[in-house]
């Protein structure tokens, strides 16, 4: 686990299931038992010919939000986790 003043993020490289709108757009995703509810614009971008999404999630309406940073290899269709902070 990396910490910082600001917050903590754990790295974890674990599989994840993303529930993607029409357009391609990660609304939703199941961690640890939990579904994850994307909450505001999600960044996406490649590197390397790896594909990677950074979302905020949140469990109720009421949750604080956390940032998920998910990743995909090439000709992958499992996404993975990489970090949660």
């Amino acid at each position: 686990m990396t910490t910082t003043a600001a917050h903590e993020t754990t790295t974890l490289n674990v599989a994840v299931d993303v529930r993607f709108s029409p357009a391609g757009l990660p609304l939703a995703l199941r961690h640890d038992g939990h579904l994850w509810v994307v909450t505001d614009e999600p960044v996406h971008w490649s590197g390397a010919d790896i594909e990677f999404w950074q979302v905020q999630g949140k469990l109720s309406s009421t949750a604080a939000p956390r940032t998920f940073l998910l990743h995909r290899d090439p000709g992958a269709a499992q996404w993975l986790l990489e970090s949660v902070s």
